[in-house]
């Protein structure tokens, strides 16, 4: 899915996620990685133009401690040949940043080494360290499935286009497509709850409590709602429909 050698199309495969992604690449073993893109999210986040990430060597735009960590970091995940995790800082047009980074090496046809990150920037400690580490956990874990599950939706779109299906087959993979994205629906909604407990309270104690409460059974009761009908719309086309 990734390893297009344009990158303008690579860019518009990004900007279908939330989450902010960009891409490296080396012509050789021996030779440094340069950025190739990054989407719209990466883009806001880090204040980076994407004009800038084109073609960019990492000391282009980083510091040089910086710029050679970040090297090491697309080298080792290459060596690997395995996803690598880590926390990172780095120095960007919106000031200092912590990111949650996950690389995935996607090797190119022509050789060149590829390397595809999520970067989500860590937020600030706003109450207990541990809870913050649980939403930065939920955050990091649902905008990899939705990478994973955008991933499924992709290749069965390509798979009905191409015809590889016969008549019932592809009835059964556009089910299976529906239902993945009934599921992106889910993860979106868990993100979106997360989101609303982040959300420094504004109230006296006395109504924190209640508002909590409130905004409690309300996300409990959106969540559901909105993920069974996304599941059961995805298998059955009438479910949505309102009655006449």
């Amino acid at each position: 899915m990734f390893d297009t050698r344009s990158a303008s199309q690579l860019a518009s495969l990004f900007d279908h996620f939330h989450v902010p992604m960009f891409a490296a690449q080396r012509v050789r073993p021996d030779a440094p990685f340069v950025f190739v893109c990054a989407n719209k999210a990466w883009c806001d986040v880090s204040g980076v133009c994407p004009s800038d990430m084109r073609n960019a060597d990492p000391s282009d735009l980083l510091p040089q401690d910086e710029a050679a960590a970040v090297q090491s970091r697309f080298a080792d995940c290459v060596a690997a040949k395995e996803d690598q995790r880590y926390f990172e800082c780095l120095t960007l047009p919106h000031g200092l940043r912590h990111w949650d980074i996950l690389l995935q090496h996607a090797p190119v046809r022509s050789g060149i080494d590829r390397v595809i990150a999520t970067a989500m920037p860590v937020l600030q400690d706003t109450g207990a360290a541990n809870s913050r580490l649980v939403f930065e956990d939920i955050r990091f874990f649902s905008a990899l499935a939705d990478l994973q599950l955008q991933n499924l939706v992709s290749m069965f779109d390509a798979a009905q286009k191409s015809e590889l299906f016969c008549a019932n087959s592809s009835e059964r993979v556009a089910t299976l497509s529906g239902i993945c994205r009934g599921v992106q629906r889910a993860v979106e909604d868990i993100r979106k709850t997360v989101r609303r407990a982040e959300t420094p309270a504004r109230h006296p104690p006395a109504e924190q409590a209640q508002s909590q409460n409130r905004a409690t059974r309300h996300a409990a009761a959106d969540t559901g709602g909105t993920t069974l009908r996304a599941l059961a719309g995805s298998c059955d086309p009438d479910f949505n429909r309102e009655d006449a």
